[in-house]
């Protein structure tokens, strides 16, 4: 029975890949975003700000063409982050639908011309692209109750419980821009910057560090 069970799970997995678009990207990234709106008073009186480190993953897909890779994607991503440097928790969640445009470049050592163009496109991949990116989605910023606990030195310290105290939500925009380096055909490293503005109006500055893994067309 386990033999067949096996047999059935392959099968599964293979036409599960034969079904999926070429194209087809997981990426995961790591992120910093820094809050240009909200303010606090540091220890030593000076005026901070609230930055943020987490991570993201998104699922993409690039647009299939005639050609090795495709100038336009397609992303759906979801990032969290945890404000540093600040005792209170604060934590932001962001959903964005995202559209890229690659603008790649090759590199050879071949005379350009059409039938030499034609055939780079279709069968090698860029070294590097320049991309920009157009966003809409929304965010939700929310801190979580702090509650007080004895220390070893028998001082109260302040701890996250773990729940919500305040959150706020909004819909979002945000412009991109970035470079993408092209390792393997599979695999590219991203590296950008995300400009992000609600409709309060809020504004973001977003640096992002990723992956990109494109799933294998069998």
């Amino acid at each position: 029975m386990k033999k067949y069970l096996l047999f059935i799970l392959l099968c599964l997995a293979s036409n599960l890949f034969a079904i999926s678009p070429k194209g087809l990207y997981l990426s995961p990234k790591f992120m910093f975003s820094h809050d240009a709106n909200n303010a606090y008073v540091k220890d030593n009186g000076k005026q901070g700000y609230f930055n943020y480190l987490g991570f993201s993953l998104a699922l993409g897909y690039g647009i299939t063409t005639e050609n090795t890779v495709s100038p336009v994607r397609l992303e759906f991503e979801y990032s969290i982050g945890k404000a540093v440097g600040i005792k209170d928790n604060f934590l932001t969640h962001t959903l964005l639908g995202t559209i890229y445009y690659d603008i790649n470049f090759f590199f050879t050592s071949e005379e350009v011309n059409n039938q030499t163009k034609e055939n780079i496109l279709k069968n090698q991949y860029p070294l590097f692209s320049i991309y920009l990116g157009f966003s809409i989605g929304t965010k939700i910023n929310t801190q979580l109750k702090m509650k007080k606990t004895v220390v070893d030195d028998l001082s109260l310290e302040d701890i996250p419980d773990n729940k919500l105290n305040i959150s706020r939500s909004a819909i979002v925009f945000g412009l991109s821009a970035g470079f993408s380096f092209n390792i393997k055909s599979w695999l590219a490293v991203d590296m950008g910057y995300r400009f992000v503005v609600d409709v309060t109006p809020r504004w973001y500055h977003e640096v992002l560090l990723g992956l990109r893994f494109t799933f294998p067309k069998l």
